[in-house]
């Protein structure tokens, strides 16, 4: 069973905006961030501890080290465990 695809684009085709645009889910707010290059300074902006959220472009799963461009549009998605 796979990850249910994100319903963003991974890249917005306008070319007019300079920032990363988030979703949070399962809050459902939305934010642009401007100014960040890797998915870690996306996080360490928002203050995001890494491995508490999947960090999604498209129907892509990144990394801490992957490179964010100006346009970009991710989900981040909480992480759930239970036991």
């Amino acid at each position: 069973m796979g990850m249910p695809k994100s319903r963003w684009r991974a890249h917005t085709t306008s070319g007019s905006r300079n920032s990363v645009r988030v979703r949070l889910n399962p809050q459902g707010r939305e934010l642009e961030i401007d100014g960040v290059r890797r998915v870690e300074d996306l996080l360490r902006r928002l203050q995001i501890v890494p491995g508490t959220v999947l960090v999604i472009r498209g129907d892509r799963l990144l990394t801490e080290d992957a490179a964010l461009a100006p346009a970009d549009d991710v989900e981040l998605r909480s992480v759930v465990s239970g036991g």
